[in-house]
């Protein structure tokens, strides 16, 4: 079955019609092996790692294979009472998502993203100051949006 993902959902915020062409292997992307892209991929890692680390992830908890795979595991680590996941893997109807981190404390559960994007707190702004486009005054800004909308849509799948 292919599923919703998080990526499908995000290719179609950013054009709907890009919906009927990806995950079509006749469309593939010519992304694929761009050196510069796989170095700001690699750092991306990075910081994914760092993050396994700070929220203390137990090497058996970082989740790998098949769909199905991390699934049935994730639903095996989540009936313990505390418990840190990393790439936990959520279906809910016809999506799917990994979630970078998930931790529960008791019936708690905390999704937290991993982005390795910097924030420069004076400079840069959560809400807009003004109506952009249909968006009105104290939306999410457009650079930080998708990011906003990466996390919603986990947060839909797993609840």
């Amino acid at each position: 079955m292919r599923y919703f993902t998080k990526s499908v959902f995000k290719e179609a915020l950013a054009c709907p019609t890009r919906l009927n062409y990806c995950n079509r292997s006749e469309y593939a992307n010519q992304n694929v092996g761009d050196d510069f892209l796989e170095a700001l991929a690699e750092g991306g890692f990075q910081v994914g790692e760092l993050a396994k680390i700070y929220y203390e992830v137990p090497a058996a908890n970082d989740l790998s294979g098949t769909n199905a795979e991390v699934v049935a595991r994730t639903t095996e680590l989540l009936q313990a009472e505390n418990v840190t996941i990393a790439e936990a893997g959520f279906v809910f109807g016809r999506c799917f998502c990994r979630v970078d981190i998930l931790k529960k404390t008791g019936s708690t559960i905390e999704l937290i993203e991993v982005k390795a994007k910097s924030w420069g707190g004076l400079k840069d702004k959560f809400l807009s100051d003004r109506k952009s486009g249909d968006l009105p005054a104290g939306s999410v800004r457009g650079p930080i949006r998708e990011y906003v909308y990466d996390v919603a849509f986990q947060k839909y799948v797993v609840t």
